[in-house]
């Protein structure tokens, strides 16, 4: 299974507020979320506890163990501003909530499509300006914060991210076993467009591509 998608939480009650630090009122009264937007990578304790947290949900709840190229993204975290694929600089975004301990419960990002090369070759009929699609990636949740509205209030900062950015469309693909993932970017507006199948671990998986004109 490819970990690019999840069974995550469907909801409208949270109102995104892009592009700014700031507190959400617990939705359930049992966890408060801090949201930060990483608009430059000038933390590096931050950019490690984001990469450590996003390679235990790809672990612990896809089965997939750390691999180089497809957690490239991942590891540009500990790197400078003008080589992390999230940097504001570079056409990135990425958030991420913690719980009242501090610990990181959820985050979410975007880059360019065009950091993807094998994607944007594979979708160039669809897309013949590359630089005008972003890549949402990276929506984890930890199991104790799902079905709260937490990953529809990640994907719509995400989505007003890319249109500061400039970004036309908003590029994402999901495994396509993973039918709550599926349902929960149909709800977000996004649209099923193609399947690819990849070597992995396991024979071959396959993902299901969608999209969403910002």
């Amino acid at each position: 299974m490819r970990a690019d998608g999840g069974d995550f939480a469907v909801g409208d009650d949270l109102k995104a507020r892009p592009m700014q630090w700031h507190g959400l009122e617990p939705g359930n009264g049992d966890i408060v979320e801090t949201v930060h937007h990483i608009s430059q990578n000038r933390d590096e304790p931050t950019g490690s506890a984001i990469r450590t947290f996003c390679l235990r949900i790809i672990g612990e709840v896809y089965g997939i163990a750390y691999t180089p190229a497809w957690h490239a993204d991942l590891d540009s975290l500990l790197l400078p501003e003008a080589e992390n694929w999230f940097s504001t600089s570079n056409g990135g975004s990425l958030h991420l909530v913690r719980d009242p301990a501090g610990e990181i419960v959820a985050a979410g990002g975007l880059y360019g499509l065009s950091r993807k090369r094998a994607t944007a070759e594979r979708l160039a009929a669809r897309y013949a300006n590359p630089g005008s699609v972003c890549q949402i990636v990276r929506v984890y949740l930890d199991p104790s914060v799902r079905r709260r509205g937490l990953g529809r209030y990640i994907v719509g900062l995400l989505e007003a991210d890319a249109k500061r950015l400039e970004y036309r469309v908003s590029y994402l693909h999901a495994d396509a076993r993973a039918c709550g993932a599926r349902a929960f970017w149909r709800r977000c507006g996004y649209s099923e467009f193609s399947r690819f199948s990849y070597a992995a671990a396991n024979g071959v998986d396959t993902s299901v591509d969608f999209d969403k004109t910002l």
